[in-house]
């Protein structure tokens, strides 16, 4: 599972690393966010693990002044998580679905997961059902899994609905948008 999360620091990055685990009371391990391809970008690989088991972790960040950060704020009791699911067939491609979006509450960036066949699509935000806010994107899906990430952090504070719009369907959930 590759993680790519922004960090930034205006004296820049001196190193990152993800911390995680995939059982509910397990030792917290660790592996180092490189720059493969770009300075700016930092990648954490953390290792396959067991089908149906739910992955916790957080980041942990020291910028070149040596001050330190953790995303989320109350880790590592806090921590983001996603589920590692097995797929046998393509039969469940055939139907578009968003997938869950986090960080849930959020406050700065969203990450939503798509899942859908080769058709043309669009994600939006919007206070209520049917009222948008923002166009994520109007574009060819592609086939498979993809994530789409998207700034929460110019949204007032309150309750939005993330809404897949395709040809078979509208797909929504429900996010918080909290400012810190």
């Amino acid at each position: 599972m590759r993680s790519r999360p922004g960090i930034r620091h205006r004296g820049g990055i001196a190193g990152a690393e993800v911390f995680y685990n995939d059982r509910y009371f397990g030792r917290l391990q660790s592996v180092p966010m490189t720059r493969p391809t770009r300075p700016q970008t930092l990648t954490g690989w953390i290792p396959q693990t067991t089908i149906s088991s739910t992955v916790r972790y957080y980041l942990h960040a020291t910028a070149n002044p040596g001050k330190q950060q953790v995303r989320p704020l109350p880790a590592p009791e806090g921590y983001f998580d996603f589920e590692i699911r097995q797929s046998v067939g393509t039969d469940e491609l055939a139907s578009p679905r968003l997938e869950r979006i986090f960080p849930n509450p959020a406050w700065d960036y969203l990450c939503s997961g798509f899942r859908a066949d080769r058709r043309r699509g669009s994600a939006r935000t919007g206070r209520l059902p049917g009222q948008r806010v923002e166009t994520v994107f109007w574009e060819m899906l592609p086939s498979g899994e993809s994530n789409y990430f998207f700034r929460a952090d110019g949204l007032p504070a309150g309750v939005y609905f993330v809404a897949l719009y395709t040809e078979r369907g509208v797909f929504a959930q429900k996010i918080l948008v909290k400012n810190y």
